[in-house]
């Protein structure tokens, strides 16, 4: 019993562990030293350590995020934070994590990117946000599409690390990067498609229809 146990920790911890750098350290630092944007950590992977993270009970919980964004995570999140030199600037990241009782990792970055960074052509940094996720934890994309979410720009893409498999989504809202994921060993947690699906941006129209207003009686013409 102690020896499962022991396993099943490793394999959180495993599991948070890329999820955390894919979100934190390559798809938002190194990728962005690569495009000039960020000055190199003199700490490696952007002085960046996973937070230690335990599995919750199943219960919901929706959060909003900086920009206005919300999501629901199957589980209580907890909040962490770093500030990145990007351009210049100092740039805070946020990024809400979660474990599900199987140990499969829950997580949304969020920066917003100064001024001065260049995001003319979108799917190009996104596309890098996506080699630099696969590269950070010694993984490979096996699955990549470049789209649109809520009418943002987005790419949503599944890298393979040794026995972890991360399945995400990126979108640029704006100037706002989120960067949303879920690591996990084996099959998919159920969860996973609820959590994508419950990501609304700021100001997008509420996945709930409004109900539709009963139609009104003509009024009747007055007879002479």
């Amino acid at each position: 019993m102690v020896r499962a146990s022991s396993q099943g920790a490793v394999t959180r911890r495993r599991a948070a562990a890329v999820a955390y750098c894919a979100v934190a350290v390559l798809l938002v630092a190194d990728v962005a030293v690569v495009q000039g944007w960020l000055a190199p950590s003199a700490h490696g992977d952007a002085g960046l350590d996973a937070p230690a993270v335990e599995p919750s009970e199943p219960l919901p919980t929706t959060v909003t995020l900086a920009g206005g964004a919300q999501l629901t995570f199957p589980s209580p999140p907890t909040e962490s934070s770093q500030v990145l030199l990007i351009a210049g600037s100092d740039t805070m990241l946020r990024l809400h994590t979660a474990v599900g009782p199987d140990g499969a990792t829950y997580n949304m970055g969020e920066i917003e990117y100064p001024p001065q960074v260049n995001l003319s052509d979108p799917a190009q940094n996104l596309l890098a946000s996506v080699s630099g996720a696969a590269g950070n934890v010694n993984g490979r994309i096996v699955e990549r599409e470049v789209t649109e979410y809520q009418g943002a720009p987005a790419v949503e893409f599944t890298v393979e690390a040794d026995d972890v498999r991360l399945r995400a989504r990126h979108v640029l809202d704006g100037r706002r990067l989120l960067a949303q994921n879920v690591a996990f060993k084996g099959a998919e947690p159920d969860e996973a498609e609820d959590f994508f699906a419950s990501l609304q941006l700021d100001g997008a129209p509420d996945a709930t229809p409004s109900p539709t207003a009963a139609p009104t009686e003509p009024s009747p013409t007055p007879t002479s």
